[in-house]
């Protein structure tokens, strides 16, 4: 019951920690972890396997190595019982494992983790409260940025992806301060082979082309709707400030 450590050896190990503030350490193999009651830590490192984690009560972190993790989950949501991921030092990515599948990381706090992928399938990413960096990959996703300083990447071959970029700090920065959202694109696109129009309320950001797209959802329904600046991998901006700019536009820039 007290505060222990605990590491499983290979093979396919399930470890109920019980009460405490409990370190667990799968290693090799598909693994399943309880942390129980207690602030919890689970310890991960590339070749883990893949392990199913329960944080139970309190304040509870899933951490990677000193190396460059690819920390791959399946799913994720609010629901979850693991309010902090923590890549570790080192270039770390939380990467979509599962195919069409939804990671929310709304309630939960991201400490070094330097992008979240999607992979293939219609992938649903929503960001922490955070700045965070969000890459749809193949397929047609949709990405929430949230409160912080967002980059929302788009690359060829990616498909139709929709951001939802709500931000009430836009909005009110002599309030919450200023922060800025940031749609890149890839290395192959340039500034010449993008094209902008208006849908309704939205604001299509299309690559020439090609059926690839950025769809910034209800960009006329204001500020807090707006992202701030567009790039391409080369440097080059469009529209550091474009929201008034833009809304008039309907071609290339």
């Amino acid at each position: 019951m007290g505060d222990d450590v605990i590491s499983a050896l290979g093979g396919n190990d399930t470890i109920n920690a019980n009460a405490g503030n409990d370190t667990l350490i799968g290693g090799s193999g598909n693994d399943t972890l309880y942390g129980g009651a207690g602030d919890d830590l689970f310890q991960y490192t590339n070749g883990d396997g893949h392990d199913r984690v329960s944080g139970g009560d309190g304040i509870d972190t899933l951490q990677g190595s000193a190396a460059d993790d690819i920390i791959g989950l399946s799913t994720f949501s609010g629901s979850n019982t693991v309010e902090v991921i923590d890549g570790g030092t080192g270039s770390n990515i939380i990467q979509n494992n599962d195919y069409s599948s939804t990671l929310d990381f709304s309630g939960t706090t991201l400490v070094n983790i330097a992008a979240i992928h999607g992979r293939g399938g219609n992938d649903t990413l929503i960001g922490s409260s955070g700045n965070d960096t969000l890459v749809g990959g193949a397929g047609n996703d949709h990405l929430y940025g949230g409160a912080g300083s967002d980059i929302y990447i788009l690359g060829r071959g990616d498909g139709s992806d929709v951001v939802n970029d709500y931000n009430e700090e836009d909005a009110q920065p002599a309030v919450y301060g200023a922060t800025e959202d940031m749609a890149l694109f890839g290395t192959d696109i340039s500034t010449e082979q993008l094209w902008f129009s208006r849908s309704g309320n939205n604001l299509n950001v299309s690559v020439i082309g090609t059926a690839d797209q950025l769809v910034v959802s209800n960009w006329y329904g204001g500020d807090a709707y707006q992202i701030d600046r567009f790039e391409t991998a080369d440097g080059s901006h469009l529209l550091d400030t474009p929201g008034r700019s833009i809304g008039q536009c309907d071609g290339g820039i």
